[in-house]
């Protein structure tokens, strides 16, 4: 008789073990797993607080994960269920959306396609444009520009 070898089994091979494992802490949304902030973050973000470049890289690893599961869904919707390991059915069809998110992360998280070098400068340009005074405009801080005043409109 023969038994299934599990993929977590210790005698799976060591990728196998470390993909799931780490799909697993994606899916659970385990920020020990999820897009670990370089140095060169911190680098380019001059005089911002470090808890901010590292909630601003996790939204632009989340941005690029969630473009590459769309770039990634057309793929998957092509295979037909029927004829894959499972045999296709509804509980496939059901968990397929979770499994192209998790692949989608995974890309993602081990630097995939520059989306989230680029997404998180242009957050970080975003909030420098923000925080600049526009020349012109109302000061932060100070009074606002007065209303311009209509004369009335006599009437017939």
């Amino acid at each position: 008789m023969e038994f299934p070898l599990s993929a977590m089994s210790p005698l799976a091979p060591a990728a196998t073990r470390q993909m799931i494992a780490g799909s697993a802490g994606l899916l659970a949304g385990s920020d020990q797993s999820r897009f670990p902030v370089p140095e060169s973050a911190f680098a380019e973000a001059p005089g911002v607080p470090g808890s901010q470049v590292v909630g601003d890289w996790r939204k632009a690893g989340d941005f690029a994960a969630m473009a590459i599961g769309e770039l990634l869904q057309p793929i998957f919707d092509t295979v037909h269920l029927s004829t894959t390991l499972f045999g296709g059915g509804t509980g496939e069809a059901a968990w397929k959306p979770i499994l192209v998110q998790a692949i989608g992360q995974g890309i993602a998280r081990d630097g995939g396609l520059g989306l989230t070098d680029t997404v998180f400068r242009e957050l970080l340009r975003q909030q420098q444009a923000a925080a600049t005074p526009q020349p012109g405009g109302p000061q932060p801080g100070g009074p606002s520009a007065p209303a311009a005043e209509t004369a009335p409109q006599g009437g017939p």
